[in-house]
């Protein structure tokens, strides 16, 4: 195994948490676009979503992420004017390399309910669940390969338009031998919803099976 050396990494020198500064302008507009999404106070608090003053991430909402043993290894940061033509900011880590707040994930549950981005995770605090930090899941990222080792049952619930890559990474996981549900949301995003719509959905997931995998083959085709 050849050990390479990674920049670490690093949220802005003022950060600081929305709930603790809300006496500051800047930290009292992310918490007003937090809250106009349904995210309430209890979740700013639970995800730590954070802000900067630091021209680079001014007005934007900054979720960092944690490995298990609670060191930074990713973040986030969301602009909250919808006319930025550059919604998000990411840190520069690999996303093969890391799993999103891995410290808040039981690895001895049965099952982990996965979404695409960040923003739909907050709503999925009822469940035992991360972040991909897209759409795609491959072999070589670290995520995937806790799932195999830990044999896990897996509930994918990505936004309506990415069903497709939703059926090539359940087909992947189950060639894994891997027990893989659909829990995806008729309309919007996971985002968009409720924490105890996300627990509804999660309750009345869809079994994968080989007929879900035929049919992306045949709309594929067409």
């Amino acid at each position: 195994k050849i050990e390479k050396e990674v920049e670490p990494v690093e949220l802005p020198k003022d950060y600081a948490l929305v709930m603790t500064s809300l006496w500051d302008p800047e930290a009292l507009a992310v918490k007003q676009y937090c809250n106009a999404r349904g995210i309430s106070d209890k979740l700013l608090w639970r995800y730590r979503i954070g802000y900067s003053s630091d021209f680079k991430f001014r007005r934007r909402a900054i979720m960092p992420s944690f490995d298990r043993e609670g060191d930074l290894n990713y973040w986030t940061a969301r602009s909250i004017d919808g006319e930025n033509d550059f919604k998000y900011m990411n840190a520069k880590a690999s996303k093969k390399e890391i799993i999103f707040n891995d410290i808040d994930i039981d690895w001895e549950a049965d099952y982990l309910f996965i979404v695409e981005g960040p923003l739909d995770l907050v709503k999925c605090s009822m469940l035992n669940s991360t972040s991909i930090l897209g759409s795609r899941l491959s072999t070589d990222t670290l995520l995937f390969q806790e799932l195999v080792r830990n044999g896990m049952d897996v509930v994918l619930s990505f936004d309506p338009d990415a069903w497709k890559k939703q059926a090539q990474t359940a087909e992947l996981l189950a060639s894994y031998g891997l027990n893989i549900s659909f829990a995806t949301a008729s309309s919007g995003d996971v985002g968009d919803l409720s924490s105890k719509e996300v627990v509804k959905l999660y309750n009345e997931r869809v079994q994968y099976n080989q007929d879900f995998g035929l049919l992306k083959t045949l709309i594929g085709r067409l």
